[in-house]
């Protein structure tokens, strides 16, 4: 990856520049970052302040391999196991914003703004994609181990090199603790140079409940039973996931003072067999549960799929910049040069 990003910025390999502002959300490190809630919230944040913009996943998982449209902001074109689980979760939370998914994201970029008349397009994931040009790159580590082992794959976590966090434009500490260890804090305080660093935080949203015996959408949001998080306080609960950090979704569970009864963990990006759906019921009764608990990242690769003998529920999360929101969008906007969305037109 060094190599071909020298190659790139010497003008060896060539960038393609889409017809409108691009913004990269990606990380360093394999999986686990929080990248899919980063670009719902970021993409939120510039939507609601009347931004055109749209969403290009890589996706992870999906048979559209072609790519195309997962949502056109108001209608969901593809399932979760057509487009990948977390384009399909995109789609689900982002009313008013397209997704669309697939390899080639200069065609795709070509067609949102053909399509959609695409201001401002966000790359889910897209650090190490440099063949295409951005306006802002935004890279996000884990405050907890931002590095991972400090090896490359596949001794350790990185995808890349840390002299490649010099390309991006601003860092965000994702989980972010009240300070980063003295190393750490040393090698983005080294390789950061003027870029900004924010911090934000993994907030539990809303629960949604699923009644034993249901077959439901895989679309929480036409669901009636979403609760306030403070509903699973004193709930003995099996948890279960299959995403990057389990053991995060676990702390975060524990935190809401559940009575933890037993837990299952599964790969990222986990196809569940009826093999699993067996083992999880069969554990949970034996464990005495009342109910059982999973991540809404995992709900959509299994809803419809088996009938629950206790009732599922599903954790939503949301990604919060607390008293740094305003610096932050601020940040974004100053760095593309938008003071209202009509300006947008100037990038062009």
């Amino acid at each position: 990856m060094d190599l071909r990003a020298l190659f790139h910025r010497k003008g060896v390999f060539k960038s393609r520049a889409l017809p409108c502002a691009v913004i990269s959300v990606g990380n360093i490190t394999a999986g686990g970052t929080g990248k899919t809630p980063m670009t719902i919230c970021l993409a939120k944040l510039l939507n609601s302040r009347g931004y055109k913009v749209v969403v290009i996943s890589r996706g992870y998982g999906g048979t559209k391999e072609a790519g195309g449209i997962v949502s056109n902001g108001y209608r969901i074109a593809m399932d979760a196991g057509t487009a990948g689980d977390e384009p399909y979760m995109m789609a689900v939370k982002l009313h008013g914003v397209p997704v669309l998914v697939g390899k080639d994201r200069f065609r795709l970029g070509i067609l949102a703004v053909k399509r959609f008349d695409a201001k401002i397009v966000i790359l889910d994931d897209g650090f190490q994609h440099i063949r295409l040009k951005r306006n802002l790159d935004i890279l996000l580590l884990d405050a907890k181990q931002p590095f991972g082992n400090g090896y490359l794959l596949p001794r350790g976590m990185l995808r890349e090199s840390l002299r490649q966090l010099a390309r991006a434009d601003a860092f965000v500490l994702t989980r972010s603790q009240p300070a980063l260890s003295a190393p750490d804090q040393h090698v983005i305080d080294r390789l950061s140079g003027k870029s900004p660093v924010f911090r934000c935080a993994h907030i539990p949203e809303v629960v949604t409940r699923i009644p034993s015996d249901n077959w439901l959408p895989g679309n929480l949001r036409k669901i009636k039973d979403r609760l306030a998080p403070a509903f699973l306080k004193g709930r003995k609960v099996f948890a279960f996931s299959g995403i990057a950090q389990n053991e995060s979704f676990f702390k975060m569970v524990q935190s809401l003072g559940c009575k933890i009864r037993g837990m299952l963990t599964f790969s990222d990006h986990h196809k569940y067999t009826d093999e699993d759906f067996k083992t999880i019921c069969q554990t949970a009764k034996r464990a005495g549960a009342d109910a059982l608990l999973t991540t809404e990242k995992d709900y959509v690769r299994i809803a419809g799929q088996t009938k629950w003998p206790l009732d599922l529920l599903v954790l939503e999360v949301r990604i919060s910049f607390g008293d740094q929101e305003d610096s932050f969008i601020t940040f974004v906007k100053d760095r593309l040069g938008l003071k209202s969305p009509v300006d947008i037109e100037k990038l062009q």
